[in-house]
């Protein structure tokens, strides 16, 4: 389980929508707040290249890989990152990933310790 997570998030620090959406497929769901759940390869490597069209840079330190089952692990992480025409932030992410047979995101939400980070203007 730590070695998909780390190539994950490893695809992940690339900022490469097409990159990431090969993580997923046709029934993945992905649901990262403030945003509603996504489903689908093709409308989550558009969520993707949307979100880091709205960065100047975004990237994750893990922090801790947990597992949960033999298919889902939580995974926490420090995000940082600047919104276009924001300050600069720091946050904590608590993820929920779980895997297919195929070694596929079946599922994928993210939990966020501080979410005004996303409403802040500078």
């Amino acid at each position: 389980m730590n070695e998909k997570i780390l190539a994950f998030m490893e695809d992940m620090q690339s900022n490469d929508a097409s990159r990431i959406a090969n993580w997923f497929g046709e029934d993945s769901v992905l649901w990262i707040p403030p945003a509603a759940p996504v489903t689908g390869y093709l409308r989550i490597k558009a969520l993707f290249r949307a979100m880091f069209s709205r960065y100047e840079f975004l990237k994750w330190d893990i922090v801790d890989i947990l597992p949960v089952s033999e298919n889902r692990c939580i995974h926490i992480c420090e995000s940082s990152g600047k919104l276009k025409g924001c300050e600069a932030y720091r946050n904590r992410v608590i993820t929920d990933i779980v895997f297919d047979e195929e070694g596929k995101i079946a599922s994928l939400s993210d939990y966020f310790k501080d979410t005004a980070i996303f409403c802040k203007r500078s």
